[in-house]
């Protein structure tokens, strides 16, 4: 079964679009605010190599192994 892990600032448009569409879609994801997080969120953005957010992960298991992608 596949989820998300959302990382958002509040004030960003992107990311409330991609709340919005991930919770109409009633899709199962955990939400990340980096709002006073700056010195996270900008490790988070280069572990990734995403450098805006929202920052989406896929989160799947396969055969009891979890595996993690960017996906935007």
């Amino acid at each position: 079964m596949k989820s998300y892990e959302v990382y958002i600032k509040t004030d960003c448009i992107f990311s409330k679009k991609a709340v919005e569409l991930l919770s109409n879609q009633n899709i199962p994801f955990v939400l990340i605010v980096m709002d006073k997080n700056p010195d996270y969120l900008e490790k988070t953005k280069d572990f990734w190599s995403h450098h805006t957010v929202p920052i989406i992960i896929e989160v799947s298991n396969q055969n009891e192994i979890e595996k993690k992608r960017c996906i935007g």
